[in-house]
């Protein structure tokens, strides 16, 4: 099925349109009587599948003439792969969005550059709280994350209760917020969980996550004493790391400076939101050069080696505030997120170039993850006790692997959902269907599938190069030799030029009378022959485009 289909009486779907089978771009719907409601709306980034897309997001085709059947947007909180697609999907859904007083903050900084801030409704939910959408009742439940005022969303209908968690884990010494609200769950448990919808990233990790509490201890000894620059590269959302840096750094009598637009940004809303009460102001970029580099510990972007990061930067001695020497100590306290690895190899490698002592999380337990490892899931589902598992935010493989925990500790029905499955959890749970669910990939300033033309067309190019051929005719003979021009590919590759330029001038020749009349119909038939010149002379399948120019009547 192309569109989502219409949930009837008593019937309770679920559709992931992305996040599963994928880490990352979590968008998630719940349907009842007629009736949907969406949590989550996120994006993903640019990997080396899709070196032409900065920002990709989910493909809601499946919801075209859906809009008036979605209660609300429901985001658990404010990491960009939940929340970062709001502004750019919002014109297609127009409805209103529930998000906790911090996730609304950078939401409305998103929905002001797209000049939609007075047009989007908001509400703003207060942790623990509830709304009523529709037949949906979504419930608010605090648990922790790595960035402030994280929860899942219990999610109340007329068929039962499922417990979305978003992103979660148990951790007693949390570096900010309060605990894992383990009572509540037990609460929804013991009254009765139809299905929990849950976080799988860590289902691979045996044991538990580790505690951000304890990242300060294993920080201060590779920064304490160290005669040069130290730097910290963290992901940009992690408020708790941000929070521990900044104690290290008072421990080791060193001030912070934060180098990266997108750390600033969360920063601002942190600080401005209390959730940096007591840590000192951050030293600016351009301020760096005034202090002794021993002086500084320096929380940089582009952990995960994205190429517009500050790190990056730095590599390719392109950044204008920082530089790296000899003796320099970068320390990663994040992980590698999959599909990453050769990219932040490309990082660490370049920073050994530069002279600097390179300390990663696989050298010493600096970093610990916000998401659940198996222990923790087990914990959970011991407190849920849901009737069905529906495991999400992970590859194939993560999923699999939790799917198989749950299986292990006897839920009665388990599913591993892939974009576009349709699920039905009540009555009688079963998968029993699919929607389209593709990528859509923010080109400029538009937002266009994945698989439009241009893009296909710049794929092509990116490889294979392009070949353009101008031949100028009057009445219907061509005057001058035609023009061959290559783009990425070498001019005078096995004669391929004056291959190209006999081949559209033996078709030309062959045409009928009239046939060449109309360039709607001449010009297809020579583009497919200058396609299969170039597959003759140059092993390539490059971007054709034959420009007939014709001169008199």
């Amino acid at each position: 099925m192309s569109s989502l289909p219409i949930p009837g009486p008593d019937e309770l779907l679920f559709v992931p349109l992305g996040g599963s089978g994928e880490i990352g771009m979590n968008l998630n719907l719940y349907g009842y009587d007629g009736r949907w409601i969406m949590i989550d709306c996120g994006v993903s980034f640019r990997d080396e599948r899709m070196p032409e897309a900065d920002v990709v997001m989910p493909d809601i085709r499946a919801l075209e003439g859906m809009e008036d059947r979605i209660e609300a947007i429901v985001l658990t909180h404010a990491h960009e792969d939940h929340h970062g697609a709001v502004h750019h999907l919002w014109p297609r859904l127009r409805c209103p969005v529930l998000a906790t007083p911090f996730a609304a903050m950078l939401l409305r900084e998103k929905l002001s550059d797209a000049g939609l801030r007075d047009v989007v409704p908001v509400d703003q939910v207060a942790p623990g709280e509830s709304r009523q959408l529709g037949h949906f009742r979504a419930e608010y439940v605090p648990i922790t994350h790595s960035i402030p005022e994280s929860h899942a969303i219990a999610l109340t209908t007329p068929a039962g209760v499922v417990l979305h968690t978003g992103d979660w884990k148990f951790d007693p010494r949390p570096g900010l917020g309060p605990t894992t609200d383990e009572v509540r769950l037990r609460q929804l448990g013991d009254a009765g969980v139809l299905a929990i919808t849950c976080d799988s990233t860590n289902a691979l990790v045996a044991g538990e996550s580790g505690s951000e509490g304890d990242i300060a201890d294993e920080l201060v000894p590779l920064v304490d004493g160290q005669p040069g620059l130290v730097a910290v590269a963290t992901f940009a959302s992690n408020v708790a790391r941000l929070r521990t840096v900044a104690e290290v750094a008072r421990r080791c009598n060193r001030k912070v400076a934060l180098v990266g637009r997108s750390l600033w940004r969360l920063t601002d809303a942190a600080r401005a939101a209390g959730y940096l009460a007591g840590v000192p102001a951050f030293v600016k970029e351009d301020a760096i050069r005034s202090f002794p580099r021993n002086d500084l510990l320096v929380v940089c972007t582009g952990s995960q080696g994205e190429p517009r990061a500050a790190l990056s930067r730095i590599i390719e001695r392109r950044h204008r505030a920082l530089h790296f020497a000899p003796g320099d100590r970068v320390i990663f306290s994040s992980r590698v997120i999959p599909g990453n690895e050769i990219a932040v190899k490309r990082i660490w490698n370049g920073l050994i170039e530069l002279g600097c002592d390179v300390v990663t999380s696989e050298q010493a337990p600096i970093h610990v993850s916000g998401h659940p490892a198996r222990d923790e899931l087990t914990r959970m589902y011991h407190c849920i006790r849901p009737q069905i598992a529906l495991p999400v935010h992970g590859e194939p493989l993560h999923i699999r692997a939790h799917a198989n925990l749950a299986r292990s500790l006897q839920v009665p029905e388990v599913f591993e959902p892939r974009n576009g499955r349709v699920i039905r959890l009540a009555p009688q749970a079963a998968e029993v269907g699919w929607v389209e669910a593709g990528r859509l990939i923010l080109d400029g300033t538009d937002v266009v599938p994945r698989d439009a033309d241009h893009l296909l067309a710049r794929r092509r190019m990116a490889y294979h190069g392009a070949v353009t051929v101008t031949m100028i005719v009057e009445n219907d003979e061509v005057l001058v030799e035609p023009r061959v021009t290559f783009h990425g590919l070498d001019p005078v590759s096995n004669g391929a030029e004056i291959d190209i330029a006999e081949t559209v001038l033996s078709v030309w020749d062959g045409f009928a009378a009239g046939e060449c009349e109309e360039d709607g119909h001449a010009r297809p038939i020579l583009e497919k022959a200058v396609r299969r010149a170039c597959r003759r002379s140059l092993l390539k399948q490059p971007d054709v485009v034959v420009e007939l120019i014709r001169l008199g009547g």
